[in-house]
Parts: structure tokens; C-alpha cells; sequence
């Protein structure tokens, strides 16, 4: 695997930051359910980027909240959540539905 920079984001304004003016994919950002790792390790990719973002590390990025006339729900949130969520199986039937079916265990 090729050297990278990889950036633990604090807030969605800095992985904003950090991937601003990105051209040929050179930045990426990471948030979980994906293989980039090992897509990078087995150089499935022509090119390699040369900073990975991790949005994983953002605080309260991750929720599900009811607040009042609609559920809002945090960018990264994880398809296992939706999926166990009591407030989204009553009230988000097909959003519920549709994670199920993709989520995987």
C-alpha cells in the first residue's frame, strides 16, 4: 500500500476543508461500510488517493432524534441503527424497510 495522509476530522466543516478543491480523487473521505482499505491495499484503483478524511471521528455526527414534526437523522449514522430503530420502524416504515434490506450483519 502507498503512503497517505489521513486526517481524523473533528467536524464536518473541517473534512469540508480538508477535501476542498479535490481533483482525480486524490482526497476521500472514510465513514464506515466501505472497503477502502482494502481496495487501497490490493491497488483494486489505477491511482491511490493521497488523503483519506475519517468522518467517523466527528462528534454527534451519528444520531437519530425525534424533534417534533420530522426525525432528523445524523449523516453518519449507521444502517444497523436505522434499522433498529424503534421510532423509525413506526413512523419511517420504507426508510426503515429500505436500510434492512441493505444493511448488511
Amino acid at each position: 500500500m502507498e503512503n497517505f495522509e489521513h486526517i481524523n476530522a473533528k467536524s464536518f466543516e473541517e473534512a469540508g476543508k480538508a477535501v476542498e478543491g479535490n481533483k482525480n480523487f486524490s482526497k476521500v473521505v472514510m465513514a464506515g461500510g466501505t472497503d477502502l482499505m482494502t481496495v487501497m491495499r490490493t491497488r483494486i484503483l489505477n491511482e491511490m488517493p493521497e488523503t483519506v478524511v475519517n468522518l467517523k471521528t466527528i462528534e454527534d455526527g451519528a444520531y437519530i432524534r425525534d424533534e417534533g414534526d420530522q426525525i432528523a437523522i445524523g449523516a453518519i449514522t449507521k444502517l444497523k441503527d436505522v434499522v433498529s430503530s424503534e421510532e423509525l420502524s413506526k413512523s419511517c416504515v420504507a426508510l426503515n424497510e429500505a436500510a434492512h434490506t441493505v444493511a448488511s450483519p
